[in-house]
């Protein structure tokens, strides 16, 4: 998409921003077990994704991003994503797989003064697997995080949302659905 960047996360490791991304430690008082799935993430990331949206790009079509896992596998990444001053961007994370596996991916998202993030994550595995993802996000002045998340299976599922308001005018809405079975 024009004005959209998606780069391999170990080509972009001497990028400034993502690095500073990546190296982000959470504050004081929040090194407790809430945050053991984003450290074994860090511990076990072999790679992922970056995506940079150039400021005033108004992205239209929505970004739509597939995951999947193969049976047996411990999958674990990190996606970093960041708006530039006024940018407009849709995600949708579609996650579904069939098998017994773990997937466990760590998101990372800046948000520039005046960006939007509409952010839509699915998640329908099967009732094997296990779904933990940990998101980390910066909501810049006068900025807007738009979140949904849809979990409807595996046998464990987690989502785990930490949001900083980082100066007047930010805004986050959370939204979630869970279709609950057996």
């Amino acid at each position: 998409l024009e004005g959209v960047t998606i780069t391999p996360l170990m080509q972009a490791l001497n990028v400034d921003w993502v690095r500073a991304a990546l190296c982000e430690d959470m504050p004081p008082g929040q090194h407790n077990t809430e945050n053991t799935l984003w450290h074994l993430g860090n511990i076990y990331m072999r790679d992922g994704i970056v995506i940079d949206v150039s400021a005033n790009a108004e992205i239209t079509a929505p970004l739509e991003l597939l995951t999947s896992a193969d049976n047996g596998a411990f999958f674990t990444d990190r996606m970093v994503i960041r708006l530039q001053r006024n940018a407009r961007l849709t995600i949708v994370e579609d996650h579904w797989s069939k098998g017994t596996f773990w997937k466990n991916r760590l998101t990372h998202i800046v948000l520039e003064p005046g960006s939007k993030l509409t952010h839509i994550r699915m998640q329908d595995d099967s009732d094997k697997a296990v779904y933990t993802q940990t998101t980390n996000v910066h909501v810049g002045r006068d900025a807007c995080y738009d979140a949904v998340a849809y979990c409807a299976g595996a046998a464990l599922s987690r989502n785990q949302i930490r949001v900083t308001l980082d100066d007047t005018g930010a805004v986050c809405h959370l939204n979630g659905v869970n279709l609950l079975r057996g």
